[in-house]
Protein backbone atom coordinates (compact mmCIF):
# COMPACT_ATOMS: atom_id res chain seq x y z
CA UNK A 1 0.00 0.00 0.00
CA UNK A 2 1.45 3.47 -1.01
CA UNK A 3 2.21 6.07 1.74
CA UNK A 4 -0.44 8.26 0.37
CA UNK A 5 -3.13 5.88 0.37
CA UNK A 6 -2.41 4.65 4.03
CA UNK A 7 -2.24 8.33 5.10
CA UNK A 8 -6.05 8.77 3.29
CA UNK A 9 -7.46 5.41 5.43
CA UNK A 10 -5.70 6.53 8.76
CA UNK A 11 -7.58 10.14 8.40
CA UNK A 12 -10.66 8.45 7.60
CA UNK A 13 -10.47 5.44 9.77
CA UNK A 14 -9.74 8.25 12.86
CA UNK A 15 -12.65 11.07 11.60
CA UNK A 16 -14.78 7.75 11.87
CA UNK A 17 -14.27 6.28 14.92
CA UNK A 18 -14.22 10.17 16.62
CA UNK A 19 -17.89 10.42 14.89
CA UNK A 20 -18.96 6.72 16.63
CA UNK A 21 -17.68 8.47 20.00
CA UNK A 22 -19.62 11.25 19.80
CA UNK A 23 -22.94 9.95 18.75
CA UNK A 24 -22.88 6.84 21.38
CA UNK A 25 -21.91 9.85 24.00
CA UNK A 26 -24.88 11.83 22.79
CA UNK A 27 -27.03 8.56 22.72
CA UNK A 28 -25.81 7.46 26.28
CA UNK A 29 -26.30 11.31 27.19
CA UNK A 30 -29.90 11.41 25.52
CA UNK A 31 -31.21 8.48 27.81
CA UNK A 32 -29.74 9.74 31.09
CA UNK A 33 -31.78 13.27 30.53
CA UNK A 34 -34.61 11.22 29.15
CA UNK A 35 -35.05 9.12 32.68
CA UNK A 36 -34.14 12.29 34.26
CA UNK A 37 -37.20 14.07 33.27
CA UNK A 38 -38.76 11.02 34.67
CA UNK A 39 -37.34 11.73 37.94
CA UNK A 40 -38.78 15.14 37.84
CA UNK A 41 -41.92 14.45 36.75
CA UNK A 42 -42.78 11.63 39.16
CA UNK A 43 -41.85 14.42 42.33
CA UNK A 44 -44.26 16.83 40.84
CA UNK A 45 -46.85 13.63 41.08
CA UNK A 46 -45.97 13.28 44.60
CA UNK A 47 -46.65 17.29 45.09
CA UNK A 48 -49.61 17.44 43.51
CA UNK A 49 -51.26 14.15 45.58
CA UNK A 50 -50.44 16.03 48.56
CA UNK A 51 -51.84 19.47 47.08
CA UNK A 52 -55.42 17.02 46.38
CA UNK A 53 -55.68 15.63 49.84
CA UNK A 54 -54.96 19.27 51.65
CA UNK A 55 -57.42 20.84 49.59
CA UNK A 56 -60.10 17.41 49.96
CA UNK A 57 -59.73 18.54 53.72
CA UNK A 58 -59.91 21.65 53.53
CA UNK A 59 -63.85 20.79 51.52
CA UNK A 60 -65.08 18.89 53.66
CA UNK A 61 -64.21 20.77 56.71
CA UNK A 62 -65.37 24.23 55.29
CA UNK A 63 -67.49 23.15 52.52
CA UNK A 64 -65.24 25.94 50.05
CA UNK A 65 -66.07 25.31 46.35
CA UNK A 66 -62.59 27.25 46.16
CA UNK A 67 -61.10 23.72 47.60
CA UNK A 68 -62.99 21.78 45.34
CA UNK A 69 -62.63 24.48 42.33
CA UNK A 70 -58.62 24.16 42.95
CA UNK A 71 -58.84 20.07 43.56
CA UNK A 72 -60.34 19.38 40.03
CA UNK A 73 -57.46 21.97 38.48
CA UNK A 74 -55.09 20.51 40.55
CA UNK A 75 -56.45 16.74 38.90
CA UNK A 76 -56.55 18.40 35.49
CA UNK A 77 -52.75 19.09 35.70
CA UNK A 78 -52.31 15.90 36.77
CA UNK A 79 -53.45 13.92 33.87
CA UNK A 80 -51.39 16.45 31.74
CA UNK A 81 -48.38 15.56 33.34
CA UNK A 82 -48.90 12.00 32.79
CA UNK A 83 -49.85 12.67 29.35
CA UNK A 84 -46.11 13.64 28.81
CA UNK A 85 -43.98 11.66 26.61
CA UNK A 86 -41.48 10.94 29.49
CA UNK A 87 -44.01 8.02 30.42
CA UNK A 88 -43.85 6.69 27.68
CA UNK A 89 -40.78 5.40 28.14
CA UNK A 90 -38.43 3.11 30.36
CA UNK A 91 -38.87 3.05 33.10
CA UNK A 92 -42.06 4.64 33.26
CA UNK A 93 -43.91 2.37 31.14
CA UNK A 94 -43.91 -0.30 33.84
CA UNK A 95 -46.05 2.33 36.35
CA UNK A 96 -48.12 3.64 33.58
CA UNK A 97 -51.21 1.64 33.93
CA UNK A 98 -50.89 1.60 37.82
CA UNK A 99 -50.92 5.56 37.95
CA UNK A 100 -53.70 5.83 35.04
CA UNK A 101 -56.06 3.30 37.36
CA UNK A 102 -55.12 4.84 40.44
CA UNK A 103 -55.92 8.36 38.63
CA UNK A 104 -59.27 7.03 38.09
CA UNK A 105 -59.97 5.82 41.57
CA UNK A 106 -58.90 8.96 43.32
CA UNK A 107 -61.19 11.27 40.97
CA UNK A 108 -64.50 8.27 41.61
CA UNK A 109 -63.58 9.25 45.43
CA UNK A 110 -63.64 12.71 44.99
CA UNK A 111 -66.60 13.19 42.91
CA UNK A 112 -68.47 10.08 45.75
CA UNK A 113 -67.46 13.36 48.93
CA UNK A 114 -68.38 16.03 46.45
CA UNK A 115 -71.87 14.79 45.74
CA UNK A 116 -72.61 13.23 49.48
CA UNK A 117 -71.37 16.52 50.77
CA UNK A 118 -73.70 18.51 49.07
CA UNK A 119 -76.90 16.61 50.50
CA UNK A 120 -78.83 18.81 52.59
CA UNK A 121 -79.14 15.89 55.46
CA UNK A 122 -75.83 14.40 55.60
CA UNK A 123 -74.10 12.43 57.89
CA UNK A 124 -70.45 13.65 58.99
CA UNK A 125 -69.46 9.89 59.80
CA UNK A 126 -70.10 8.53 55.87
CA UNK A 127 -68.15 11.96 54.68
CA UNK A 128 -65.29 11.32 57.03
CA UNK A 129 -65.40 7.46 55.71
CA UNK A 130 -65.40 9.12 52.00
CA UNK A 131 -62.85 11.07 52.76
CA UNK A 132 -60.65 8.22 54.41
CA UNK A 133 -61.45 5.73 51.41
CA UNK A 134 -59.69 8.70 49.15
CA UNK A 135 -56.87 9.25 51.78
CA UNK A 136 -56.34 5.64 50.95
CA UNK A 137 -56.40 6.06 47.22
CA UNK A 138 -54.05 9.14 47.04
CA UNK A 139 -51.63 7.28 49.41
CA UNK A 140 -51.62 4.05 47.20
CA UNK A 141 -50.76 6.45 44.33
CA UNK A 142 -47.75 7.91 46.22
CA UNK A 143 -46.60 4.43 46.93
CA UNK A 144 -46.47 3.61 43.36
CA UNK A 145 -44.67 7.28 42.19
CA UNK A 146 -42.27 6.52 44.92
CA UNK A 147 -41.51 2.93 43.23
CA UNK A 148 -40.99 4.61 40.15
CA UNK A 149 -38.88 7.20 41.59
CA UNK A 150 -36.68 5.18 42.96
CA UNK A 151 -36.38 2.98 39.71
CA UNK A 152 -35.41 6.07 37.62
CA UNK A 153 -33.06 7.07 40.32
CA UNK A 154 -31.23 3.22 39.91
CA UNK A 155 -31.58 3.34 36.27
CA UNK A 156 -29.90 6.92 36.03
CA UNK A 157 -27.05 5.52 38.16
CA UNK A 158 -26.62 2.69 36.48
CA UNK A 159 -26.56 4.58 32.72
CA UNK A 160 -24.48 7.42 34.19
CA UNK A 161 -21.58 4.60 35.28
CA UNK A 162 -22.01 3.02 32.07
CA UNK A 163 -21.66 5.77 30.28
CA UNK A 164 -18.46 6.95 32.36
CA UNK A 165 -16.95 3.10 31.87
CA UNK A 166 -17.91 3.59 27.76
CA UNK A 167 -16.64 7.04 27.44
CA UNK A 168 -13.11 6.30 29.52
CA UNK A 169 -12.82 2.99 27.16
CA UNK A 170 -13.18 4.75 23.70
CA UNK A 171 -10.94 7.59 25.01
CA UNK A 172 -8.49 5.07 25.61
CA UNK A 173 -9.02 3.80 22.28
CA UNK A 174 -8.96 6.91 20.44
CA UNK A 175 -5.34 7.90 22.48
CA UNK A 176 -3.80 4.70 21.22
CA UNK A 177 -5.24 4.08 17.99
CA UNK A 178 -3.24 7.45 16.37
CA UNK A 179 -0.01 5.79 17.83
CA UNK A 180 -0.82 2.50 16.04
CA UNK A 181 -1.34 4.34 12.98
CA UNK A 182 1.84 6.27 13.02
CA UNK A 183 3.77 3.24 13.86
CA UNK A 184 2.33 1.71 10.59
CA UNK A 185 3.41 4.23 8.97
CA UNK A 186 6.76 4.59 10.21
CA UNK A 187 7.71 1.17 9.65
CA UNK A 188 6.48 1.63 5.98
CA UNK A 189 8.83 4.86 5.52
CA UNK A 190 11.54 3.13 7.43
CA UNK A 191 11.05 -0.17 5.61
CA UNK A 192 11.54 1.96 2.09
CA UNK A 193 14.03 4.05 3.17
CA UNK A 194 16.48 0.63 4.04
CA UNK A 195 15.32 -0.56 0.49
CA UNK A 196 16.64 2.31 -0.96
CA UNK A 197 20.25 2.56 1.10
CA UNK A 198 20.35 -1.25 0.11
CA UNK A 199 20.43 -0.17 -3.32
CA UNK A 200 22.70 2.24 -3.18
CA UNK A 201 25.43 0.40 -1.77
CA UNK A 202 25.17 -2.63 -3.98
CA UNK A 203 25.45 0.16 -6.64
CA UNK A 204 28.59 1.48 -4.85
CA UNK A 205 29.78 -2.00 -5.03
CA UNK A 206 29.70 -2.50 -8.48
CA UNK A 207 31.32 0.22 -9.50
CA UNK A 208 34.14 -0.41 -7.29
CA UNK A 209 34.19 -3.64 -8.90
Amino acid sequence: MKLRTLFIASSITLLLFTIGVGVMVWYATHITNAIAAQSVQAGKLTTQVFELNALAYQYTTNKEERAKTQWYLIYSQMGEVLSLPVFQSRPSQIFYSDLQADMGEIKNSFDSLVSYSSLPNNNNAIIQELNDDLLVKTQRMITVVDALSQRTFQERSAMRSQTDLLIFGLLAMLAILPNIILLVIYRRIAGSSGVSLAGVENAEKQSDL
